[in-house]
């Protein structure tokens, strides 16, 4: 495997497209091509199937248990947001995402609404600083 640094998606996918390389890992945002039969799906990087693609398989299933790369977005606030509207801003998201519209919405892009606690978050911020600080040490990656 030969990695081809890109500037973004959709010029790799653009490259995978055109013939340029033979594959890319992406983000689900390439699922339009997916549908429109342009792109192939080989497997997805999160711990089960996506509900999006439930009949690609996943890394595990594929023979790799230890790739496990999900895709993920937050909602951040500058550190010196008063907790009480902290606890409001995660009250009304979590209150949108279980809005059947809103849930579509992201659908249409691709994306699945995922609700945590600020507290949880800040966990799974934590947990994947470690894993990946993990990753650049036993790679020798440095800043070029």
């Amino acid at each position: 495997m030969v990695h081809v640094p890109f500037t973004g998606t959709p010029p790799s996918l653009n490259a995978v497209i055109g013939g340029h390389v033979n594959y890319v890992l992406c983000d689900i945002t390439a699922l339009p091509l997916i549908r429109s039969g342009q792109l192939k799906p080989l497997v997805v990087t999160t711990p089960q199937r996506s509900p999006l693609l439930p009949d690609v398989p996943t890394f595990a299933e594929a023979g790799q248990p230890r790739f496990n790369v999900p895709y993920w977005f937050a909602l951040a606030a500058p550190a010196a947001t008063p907790a009480p509207i902290i606890a409001r801003l995660n009250r009304e998201v979590v209150r949108a995402c279980a809005q059947p519209r809103l849930r579509e919405a992201f659908e249409k892009q691709a994306a699945i609404a995922v609700t945590s606690t600020p507290a949880e978050m800040t966990q799974h911020v934590a947990r994947e600083i470690e894993i990946w600080r993990g990753v650049v040490a036993r790679a020798n990656i440095t800043i070029q």
